[in-house]
């Protein structure tokens, strides 16, 4: 009896110390409703566990209002209403994730009012043995009333490393998606670091992006960047709960016609499932 109660008391123990690492971080693209979900694969690992492992079924969900939202290079000039439902499952050094967006779609300038995106990662390194890097593809699609439906289809790469000079984890990583039915390639480059961190899992972060929106493929490389971005985000974590508020404004800008947008965005996130498997 003892022994059974010490060994559930390590696994809460552990749990908890995965859901703090599991906390968003930060996504790679830079767009202030894509909060990250790494996770290096050896936070799980343990001689407890079948299979040297523990697996991680996570699930959160977050509400909020974006003013001028942008998704990748689209400006949305008025406001936005947003839920979405994000799971994550952990298994060894693969990740499944599956994300749920519904949009209240009352602006002038109409967003997919339903957005669904499957998601599949592989983990490489990590753990004693060096930095580690996900690879992931992504299946999205968009629904609006304006243009239906159309799907686009990612392959991002991100890892997290710690600089000496900077003595704080960087999240950095690149994305190509495309978009048949828009006639989009999309590639871009993204970095954030946490300048400040307090208790409850609480931060502030910088980021930057530079990217490239085009009609072909080949226009990716014969032309400079044509979108750059910048975030500055603040999360406050709710002592005694894993719900998080969380603000951030982010500049973005367009060479085609030296175009500005200017987006702030206030969200709720909380936890809604979150489960060690033995």
């Amino acid at each position: 009896m003892i022994a059974r109660l010490a060994w559930w008391c390590r696994v809460v123990t552990r749990a908890a110390a995965v859901v703090v690492v599991a906390l968003p971080l930060g996504a790679q693209e830079l767009d202030v409703l894509e909060l990250d979900d790494f996770l290096d694969p050896h936070e799980l690992k343990s001689s407890e566990a079948r299979g040297g492992a523990y697996h991680f079924l996570a699930s959160r969900v977050y509400v909020g209002a974006a003013e001028r939202h942008n998704f990748r290079g689209d400006f949305i000039k008025s406001r936005v209403h947003f839920g979405r439902l994000a799971t994550v499952f952990y298994a060894g050094q693969w990740q499944l994730t599956a994300k749920l967006t519904d949009y209240d779609t009352r602006t002038h300038r109409e967003p997919p009012y339903f957005r669904s995106r499957a998601q599949v990662a592989r983990y490489f390194g990590g753990g004693e043995s060096g930095t580690p890097v996900r690879a992931q593809l992504s299946w999205t699609t968009d629904v609006s009333r304006t243009e239906g439906a159309h799907n686009e289809w990612a392959l991002d790469l991100s890892t997290t490393v710690r600089l000496p000079a900077v003595g704080r984890p960087i999240v950095g990583g690149m994305v190509y998606s495309v978009d048949r039915h828009r006639a989009r390639h999309y590639a871009g480059f993204s970095a954030q670091v946490p300048i400040v961190r307090w208790q409850h899992e609480s931060s502030i972060r910088l980021g930057a992006s530079v990217a490239q929106d085009r009609a072909r493929a080949s226009q990716l490389l014969a032309r400079s960047p044509n979108l750059y971005k910048a975030i500055a985000s603040l999360a406050i974590g709710i002592p005694g709960t894993e719900a998080r508020l969380y603000a951030a404004y982010s500049p973005a800008y367009r060479t085609q016609g030296r175009t500005w947008n200017h987006e702030v965005t206030v969200m709720l996130d909380a936890t809604v499932i979150s489960r060690l498997f033995r």
